[in-house]
């Protein structure tokens, strides 16, 4: 049996104070795709926490470039990665190498 996708996608629609999950997707290029569908407000996030894309609030919207959506959101799971082993590690030379300083 296959693992749950890792992406998911939130409206801005909110219930409780929350907002809704709607759908999972495996590939990053699929939840542009659907977050553009879905509009302001809309998010993927990388599990169900790390928010990686808001659609409205980035550089340019979803629909314009999927692929483009692919690598911003790429760039921030590394980044996201790399805090993550600093932290548990005691160093702070991880996160600076994703983000192209030495």
């Amino acid at each position: 049996m296959a693992a749950s996708p890792e992406y998911k996608l939130f409206t801005n629609r909110s219930y409780a104070g929350r907002p809704e999950y709607v759908a999972s997707c495996k590939y990053l290029e699929d939840a542009a795709a659907l977050v553009a569908f879905l509009g302001e407000g809309s998010t993927i996030r990388w599990g169900h926490s790390v928010v990686l894309w808001t659609e409205g609030r980035e550089d340019f919207p979803a629909g314009e470039s999927y692929d483009r959506v692919r690598d911003v959101c790429a760039k921030r799971m590394a980044e996201h990665s790399a805090k993550t082993y600093d932290k548990s590690h005691g160093r702070g030379s991880a996160a600076a190498l994703v983000a192209g300083r030495s």
